[in-house]
């Protein structure tokens, strides 16, 4: 099958074009997609998912186009689906710049899964988050670890931060998420030696799976997972920040 189309838009995006041809062969399906977000950036994708004995998207080709820049991954990767969800060899690169994620979520396991990037020029995304004019680079690692009730994340990120081709200053966030808070301790400097140091807790809850210390109504677990509705019960405790 074969489906095109010349614009469309969804929340946040627009498509200015689009061609997505898959084959369904009894045991997979085999997928061809292109589309384009706008003159400067266009994204070609093409792999195969199997759905018998094994749940699996295998991505054999994909390539992100960002002006003069074209990402595209080292090697085929692989995400398992169904349990659980493990990613395998995702790794994307341009020149000295890469995006890495593998490992697994299992939202009746544990958790191990690392996220990596490096030397990442933030003007790639910036214009489409609006924040035009907004540049500099972006290092920095993130790991998931622990069960799914009480899942533990830790990472560090580094930025040096331009804005309208001025250098503005450089960061260093560290981020801990335990106990249904992110801890953050921060600390920017500007180009004049000013700098403003931030350090404290956010409430908030990312388990993938009940606790058995949490709140119920009725009978029903509330207040977990990672989206939490306006009728759930939120992290106990407020935000502590000292700046």
């Amino acid at each position: 099958a074969r489906v095109t189309f010349d614009f469309a838009s969804i929340p946040g995006l627009n498509l200015q074009a689009s061609n997505i041809q898959f084959t369904y062969r009894g045991q997979d399906i085999v997928f061809d997609v292109a589309f384009r977000l706008d003159e400067q950036r266009d994204v070609i994708a093409s792999g195969r998912v199997d759905l018998q004995p094994q749940q699996q998207v295998l991505l054999e080709n994909l390539q992100l186009r960002f002006e003069n820049e074209t990402w595209q991954l080292l090697l085929p990767a692989t995400v398992t689906y169904g349990d659980e969800y493990r990613v395998s060899n995702f790794l994307l690169y341009t020149d000295d710049q890469q995006i890495a994620v593998d490992g697994v979520i299992d939202p009746d396991g544990f958790q191990n899964l690392i996220v990596t990037v490096e030397n990442f020029e933030l003007e790639t995304v910036t214009d489409l988050l609006g924040y035009e004019g907004l540049a500099g680079t972006l290092n920095g690692s993130l790991a998931m670890t622990g069960p799914a009730s009480d899942p533990v994340a830790e990472g560090t990120l580094l930025l040096d931060v331009i804005a309208q081709e001025e250098a503005i200053g450089d960061g260093r966030i560290a981020l801990r998420y335990e106990d249904r808070r992110i801890a953050v301790d921060a600390l920017l400097t500007n180009t004049t030696g000013g700098t403003l140091d931030v350090d404290g807790y956010v409430p908030v809850n990312l388990a993938l799976a009940p606790t058995d210390s949490a709140a119920t109504v009725n009978g029903n677990v509330i207040g977990q997972g990672i989206e939490l509705q306006a009728n759930e019960a939120a992290p106990a405790g407020g935000v502590n920040l000292t700046v």
